[in-house]
């Protein structure tokens, strides 16, 4: 099997295909018809960053966290985001991110005493005020939770904003328009009504929210537009495959394991024996674990299916984009990216954020002439101070 994070081969644009009656040596069409236009030229994003560069500085980074308590995570963190975009490159040029250790510290600090503390401190007073009674504390775990699960939604637009203010090509920078509020209330919308729909309205929830973030996005003085509208029935095709697949698979995979499970105890029954509870709890972590792996193969195949899809929604000005990924090559992603955070205890992070942006630059294409020449600065410099809300939710992928 290929390692997701190795370049496929690329075999170049798109080209034509000849008729058949063109390839029989006939007129491809009608005399006098106009010629057929040529496919629009592709570009390809380049990102040519090695293990051989990351695993030291992944190591030596580990180890700064673990010697200043985390504290140093705020410029772990920069070294890695300016070692992955200066290893990016499009039409030559390579990216720069100029975001400091230091902002996202202050950021932080920020977060930490007008918000964390706070919320801390009222969580003591409720569960010590109202500690026999169980109804309080219930409603008050739900609240935290409901409100959590806002500010992680506000905390990952915010960090997408740091981020975009701290890209640079060429010069030019990116900002993030929009409320993150807005987006916040949204999202959650959104889940709630996933909830009620037993996740039937995900596919127009992942356009919507899609939609909400590239069309109040811009680089330089030009803005990203995104347009679903009339367009996200395409996404139901594969997402009931996947609905299916999350529903059924747990019970095709339990089968076997269940019929194995009813003899065994129909034998010790019969016989008296007992069972051995070791052997049995190692079935049922074999099957939870082939369950998850189920689970994860059915949502590696919808999302490539979905950004294939919806990657042709987005424009740039005259420029389209394509994204096509083999679902196979996006299973052995994810999960290798989750064996080496969890099994390396996250010291192999920054090797795990590479391949994620190998995999997008093997797979995305940009469609289209550009033309940059015109391309104005920002007006907007971004926040003053780094992502604080996303780094206390770990809400940022990168």
């Amino acid at each position: 099997m290929s390692d997701p994070s190795e370049p496929p081969h690329d075999p170049g644009p798109s080209r034509p295909v000849p008729a058949a009656g063109a390839a029989a040596g006939q007129d491809a069409q009608p005399p006098g018809a106009p010629a057929e236009a040529p496919p629009p030229p592709q570009h390809r994003v380049a990102f040519d960053g090695t293990n051989a560069e990351l695993w030291p500085m992944s190591l030596n980074i580990g180890l700064l966290n673990l010697a200043t308590l985390f504290f140093y995570r705020f410029w772990g963190r920069t070294r890695v985001r300016q070692y992955l975009w200066a290893r990016t490159s499009f039409l030559g040029d390579r990216f720069a991110y100029t975001g400091t250790g230091r902002e996202m510290f202050i950021g932080f600090a920020i977060v930490f005493l007008l918000l964390i503390l706070p919320i801390a401190a009222l969580s003591v007073f409720v569960f010590m005020r109202w500690s026999a009674n169980m109804t309080v504390q219930i409603a008050y775990s739900y609240a935290l939770g409901a409100v959590s699960y806002f500010l992680f939604y506000v905390a990952s637009y915010r960090a997408l904003r740091y981020r975009l203010s701290r890209t640079n090509w060429r010069g030019i920078r990116g900002t993030q328009a929009g409320s993150s509020f807005k987006y916040a209330l949204k999202a959650f919308g959104w889940l709630l009504l996933a909830g009620l729909s037993m996740g039937l309205t995900y596919p127009i929830q992942s356009a919507s929210l899609a939609g909400a973030k590239l069309n109040n996005t811009w680089f330089g003085d030009r803005k990203f537009a995104f347009d679903s509208a009339g367009r996200t029935a395409q996404l139901y095709g594969p997402f009931m495959r996947a609905w299916a697949g999350y529903v059924f698979k747990p019970i095709l995979i339990g089968i076997p394991f269940f019929v194995v499970f009813g003899a065994v105890f129909g034998v010790s029954r019969q016989t008296g024996q007992a069972i051995d509870p070791d052997k049995m709890g190692a079935a049922m972590v074999l099957l939870w674990i082939l369950i998850a792996l189920g689970w994860m193969r059915t949502y590696a195949r919808y999302k490539a299916r979905e950004l294939a899809i919806m990657a042709p929604w987005a424009r740039f000005g005259g420029l389209g984009f394509r994204f096509e990924a083999d679902p196979g090559r996006m299973f052995r992603l994810i999960l290798g990216n989750m064996a080496l955070t969890f099994l390396t205890l996250g010291f192999a992070r920054p090797i795990a954020q590479k391949r994620t942006f190998r995999f997008i630059a093997d797979h995305l294409r940009v469609v289209g002439e550009p033309d940059f020449e015109s391309l104005g600065q920002s007006a907007d410099k971004g926040p003053g101070m780094g992502e604080g809300l996303a780094d206390a939710f770990d809400a940022g992928s990168i």
